[in-house]
């Protein structure tokens, strides 16, 4: 069993770069995830104490639906993307072992299984955040149903940006 640290090296580094990926795009997640559950808790904070009429009281409780299930998909979203980087850490730590110990199909087996686990989740969890996101600008015309004078400029600039 002989080996050299700069073999181990070479074998982990590109690995490597996958999981720095990961966490970038895991702190991407993180970061979605807090401003939601921050406006959540603001919302229904505020909807709680607040005297307020029926149709702010309608509009309120919307947005509170809204961003609860934001930060329930959020939530997957980042479950799946914390596994996805477990599996590619397993990967790399895999990677290192195959070269101190060559030729084990097991090791093989399981570092080849978790790549593309941990690849596949990563895929998963962007597609939690298109989902979210799909949602967004009806969302955004919903708030300013009641401001008819802003509702027809932005739908305006909606259909110029889509078209």
């Amino acid at each position: 069993m002989h080996f050299q640290l700069s073999d181990v090296l070479k074998a982990v580094g590109p690995t490597a770069s996958m999981i720095f990926a990961a966490w970038i795009f895991l702190s991407f997640l993180q970061t979605r995830y807090d401003a939601a559950v921050e406006r959540y808790r603001e919302l229904v904070e505020g909807y709680r104490k607040a005297e307020q009429s029926r149709e702010e009281a309608l509009r309120a409780k919307r947005e509170i639906t809204v961003l609860a299930r934001r930060c329930t998909v959020m939530s997957y979203a980042i479950t799946v993307g914390l596994v996805s980087a477990v599996l590619l850490l397993i990967t790399v730590i895999g990677g290192a072992l195959d070269v101190m110990i060559p030729d084990s199909p097991v090791i093989g087996l399981v570092s080849s299984v978790s790549s593309v686990l941990g690849l596949g989740l990563v895929i998963v969890a962007a597609g939690l955040v298109i989902f979210d996101s799909v949602g967004a600008p009806g969302q955004i015309r919903q708030e300013l149903r009641d401001v008819p004078d802003i509702e027809g400029r932005a739908a305006a600039q909606s259909t110029k940006l889509a078209g």
